[in-house]
């Protein structure tokens, strides 16, 4: 099919006859050039193709975030170099087992962390979607006694002062919450 001589200028052509002509969604084909030859005009099946893949089904996932505090300010923690948010910085969250509370996947969130506190209040609660995620990511505040930080998980731990947060890669959700600390209670 490809010709012998300008192999870039066939290639754009088809890509524009894609893009102008044959879409998915409307395909013109008393307009196209190629319709003497196309085998999908010809079994009459070009409204058919392409095949538009099933969406994958939504899952509901249920986090807790822990802001930590100690002497005005709060715990950011580095995620691992690999998977998703890698190397991002975060208030330390985790993702809740089936039938498991707030409060309870909190303490444990804060155990893992090395950290001597008991979760508090409720600040803010995040609703956000990652490709076929929808997220629910409940913050509550914890008074940590010391600043002693230790994580199987997280790469390092920092304590800041909330202002100095903007200048740590966050994802948006955090991003969020960082901006929801800031406000005057």
């Amino acid at each position: 099919v490809l010709p012998r001589k300008r192999v870039g200028d066939f290639n754009q052509a088809l890509m524009e006859l894609g893009a102008l002509v044959c879409t998915p969604q409307a395909p013109d084909c008393p307009r196209c050039p190629l319709k003497t030859e196309c085998l999908a005009r010809r079994e009459g099946i070009q409204e058919r193709i392409p095949r538009k893949p099933d969406r994958p089904a939504t899952v509901e996932v249920r986090e807790v975030c822990v802001v930590a505090r100690h002497g005005g300010r709060v715990l950011l923690a580095r995620r691992p170099a690999g998977g998703r948010w890698a190397n991002m910085w975060e208030f330390p969250r985790a993702v809740l087992e089936k039938n498991e509370l707030h409060d309870a996947a909190a303490r444990k969130l804060i155990a893992s962390l090395g950290l001597v506190a008991e979760p508090g209040p409720e600040l803010v609660t995040l609703r956000y979607g990652v490709t076929r995620f929808r997220m629910t990511m409940v913050c509550l505040e914890a008074n940590a006694r010391t600043k002693a930080f230790r994580s199987a998980y997280y790469e390092e731990g920092r304590w800041l002062k909330p202002a100095e947060l903007i200048g740590f890669p966050v994802s948006s959700a955090q991003r969020k919450l960082a901006a929801a600390l800031q406000k005057p209670i």
